[in-house]
């Protein structure tokens, strides 16, 4: 084990921390190779991060951006095919929807729309830098479906 002045005197070729230079450092963080002390380094599963790569999310490739938005756009038809549905309903069967069926599909075209906000987003944060243009797509059309939805209860609350 190192002594505390050791620690705090790192050799004249060796690596320091790079948020405390006097620090010398054994490791590396795992996604930028940026040398970090033990202090600054944080143990996750996939190795050592630093306090900068933490924040950020990791990098899923297009694969993963793709992945993510297409999700998105699924949850997006999903909340659709659902409104559609309740919209529907009334019409092919001739009777109106009970509240309580009426809710339960307005629910769950919400929690879809949201779901795909929320995918969207994060398809978005894994394909920055690359000009990709389906997560942006799924932001809109899961937010436009939500305003339909937020539009549909206030609507149906006056009535």
């Amino acid at each position: 084990m190192s002594s505390p002045a050791e620690q705090l005197s790192p050799a004249p070729h060796a690596a320091t921390c790079r948020n405390h230079p006097s620090v010398g450092s054994r490791e590396a963080c795992t996604r930028c190779g940026e040398p970090h002390c033990g202090v600054c380094l944080f143990t996750l599963a996939l190795g050592a991060v630093c306090p900068s790569c933490i924040m950020r999310p990791a990098t899923g490739g297009s694969n993963g951006a793709l992945l993510y938005a297409l999700g998105a756009l699924g949850c997006a038809l999903v909340g659709v095919l659902v409104l559609g549905a309740s919209m529907l309903a009334p019409v092919m069967t001739g009777e109106e929807l009970k509240e309580p069926a009426a809710t339960v599909l307005g629910m769950a075209a919400m929690l879809a729309a949201f779901g795909g906000v929320a995918l969207a987003f994060i398809a978005r944060d894994l394909s920055r830098g690359t000009n990709a243009m389906l997560p942006m797509v799924g932001i809109v059309s899961n937010t436009l479906l939500t305003g339909i939805l937020v539009l549909l209860a206030v609507a149906g609350a006056f009535m």
